[in-house]
């Protein structure tokens, strides 16, 4: 599968060799990086759908199976619930009397669900590979789960996006399942610092920029209207439903 336009709609682009065999294309308009060449998106989802991807270990070094994972992504999740509570004041209200309703995109072991559901919210996943399907964690992908619309206060992807071949395809999918307040957060890798550089990875299509995220979320009928850098190596955008 060959990308030739930027998720910014431009075609200006040149070519980049990385190492390991990675060939990108770096945008001339918005900075943004992509694979120039890659599998199919139906071949991405058997991948992961197989279980394969989350058992190899060999895809990069220090690279841990998602099965042993869980402790360290329960205390990151617990970290990143307390950030979101920051950056959206109105969703996360000390006085609100409702539970946030919360979609997990990519949930993986179901880590995130948990901690947010040990704070009280209704919170629910969504993973491709079966192993990890449970009572709050559903098998399937935005494109193919039973999920109603206008239901949730808040849809997150946690390094899932650059995972996407066709991320815009998808944000617009995740808004139509807000309520009229809802809001959506996308964390990515950030390879333009050096910190970040780690995460070039022949799974990752696309290496976007705060720009792209904004424009992203824009052109999915989304208002940006916080930036965040979790980490260093790591970036995030929190949008919302236009008020």
């Amino acid at each position: 599968m060959l990308i030739e336009r930027c998720l910014c709609g431009s075609d200006s682009w040149t070519q980049i060799a990385m190492k390991g065999k990675l060939v990108l294309a770096s945008c001339l308009n918005c900075g943004t990086k992509w694979l120039v060449t890659h599998k199919t998106a139906e071949s991405f989802e058997k991948w992961y759908a197989s279980g394969d991807y989350h058992d190899d270990v060999h895809r990069h070094p220090g690279c841990v199976a998602y099965a042993e994972r869980y402790a360290s992504d329960f205390v990151a999740a617990q970290k990143r619930l307390e950030r979101y509570a920051d950056r959206l004041p109105l969703l996360f209200a000390p006085g609100r009397l409702e539970p946030v309703r919360m979609l997990d995109v990519g949930a993986a072991e179901g880590a995130f669900v948990d901690a947010a559901r040990e704070r009280g919210h209704l919170a629910i996943g969504l993973e491709p590979d079966e192993r990890f399907a449970r009572e709050h964690v559903l098998r399937g992908t935005i494109a193919t789960a039973p999920l109603e619309l206008n239901t949730y206060d808040l849809v997150t992807y946690h390094d899932v996006i650059e995972h996407v071949a066709d991320p815009l395809t998808e944000i617009r999918s995740a808004a139509s399942l807000l309520d009229a307040t809802g809001c959506i957060v996308i964390e990515v890798p950030d390879v333009h610092v050096k910190e970040g550089e780690k995460h070039y990875k022949a799974e990752h299509l696309w290496y976007f920029t705060l720009l792209s995220l904004a424009d992203l979320v824009h052109d999915a009928g989304l208002e940006a209207t916080a930036f965040d850098y979790p980490i260093m190596g790591k970036l995030a955008v929190f949008a919302c439903r236009p008020r």
